[in-house]
């Protein structure tokens, strides 16, 4: 008999990428400058990630703890959801991974509170790098929130 040969990575399907009502509602980041968190928020503004994937990318064993510690400060499950989806492990079994990522509310709340600490910071009314750093290593998004992320920062640096 021949047995079905095993995956050797979990197959992970997003499925339905669209954002829910979640991006209805409005977050209120508050902000850090905890380098864990940041190296977080960074990975989240690239792309949706599993736990295995946030704890390598961040450098911790507790993403989960993580994710709580951002949501507290402001982000709620609105902004930051866990999405569960269909998947494999790598023994074939069927299985529900959670996939984090920002609302687009999130998003927004995420890139004005960053705009606005490095405005304020000595380096950002130089040469705002980092918040340019981030926004280019983001996935193309639509010309109209890319807008808005523009908008945010022009507003943000002329109030400094």
């Amino acid at each position: 008999m021949n047995k079905a040969q095993l995956p050797l990575m979990a197959e992970l399907d997003l499925g339905d990428t669209k954002d829910s009502t979640a991006s209805n509602i409005a977050c209120k980041f508050t902000g850090t400058d905890n380098p864990r968190y940041l190296r977080a928020i960074h990975q989240l503004l690239i792309r949706p990630v599993t736990r295995e994937q946030l704890d390598k990318a961040v450098g911790c064993s507790n993403g989960p703890d993580l994710i709580s510690n951002l949501r507290k400060l402001g982000l709620g499950m609105h902004g930051l959801p866990c999405t569960s989806v269909p998947g494999r492990d790598r023994d074939g079994v069927v299985v529900q991974p959670g996939v984090y990522s920002f609302s687009h509310a999130g998003r927004r709340a995420v890139l004005a509170c960053l705009a606005k600490q490095y405005a304020k910071s000595q380096a950002a009314k130089r040469a705002p790098m980092e918040l340019v750093r981030i926004i280019a290593s983001m996935p193309p998004m639509p010309p109209d929130f890319m807008m808005q992320v523009a908008l945010v920062c022009v507003m943000v640096w002329r109030n400094a």
